[in-house]
């Protein structure tokens, strides 16, 4: 019985990375290419539940409480799932890689695109530059979460 439970905290904070960076790439402008990628989902963080004192009797019948609180971790999955992506690129200029922000907009399952760095790369003969290299993060969306969980609780049925 602990390892449904555990399964299913698991599976509702499981990300579809695939589906994801599907839609990235679909929605990716001309002259961007992602270099590097890395997601992350956050675990669920255990909770602390405090049970009420236990109420107690002595000998001569009547009753006290006892005042120490018994603490249980329990495991409470988040209601959607949450986390981040880092991405390294290159772009062939500034508009593009403003381009590149406005199409990530499009993708359902990432949010707060943010570029953290740009920075021109030198062309070999000390010429103008020869495009941008970038770094950029975004968070998760309830959209990232895929589908398992719901597989999993149909065919447990």
């Amino acid at each position: 019985m602990r390892s449904k439970a555990n399964l299913r905290t698991l599976l509702a904070t499981d990300v579809s990375w695939q589906t994801m960076m599907d839609h990235i790439t679909q929605n990716m402008p001309a002259g961007v290419s992602l270099t590097s990628y890395q997601g992350q989902a956050t675990p669920p963080v255990p909770a602390a539940v405090v049970t009420p004192p236990a109420a107690t009797s002595d000998e001569s019948g009547s009753s006290s409480t006892e005042t120490t609180p018994t603490t249980v971790p329990v495991v409470t999955p988040p209601p959607t799932v949450s986390g981040t992506i880092n991405f390294q690129g290159k772009a062939k200029d500034y508009p593009t890689l403003a381009a590149w922000i406005d199409a990530m907009g499009k993708v359902p399952q990432i949010t707060n695109v943010y570029v953290a760095s740009a920075q021109e790369v030198p062309n070999g003969d000390g010429g103008t530059a020869s495009g941008l290299t970038f770094t950029a993060t975004a968070e998760l969306t309830p959209a990232a979460q895929s589908d398992r969980l719901n597989d999993y609780v149909k065919d447990a049925q």
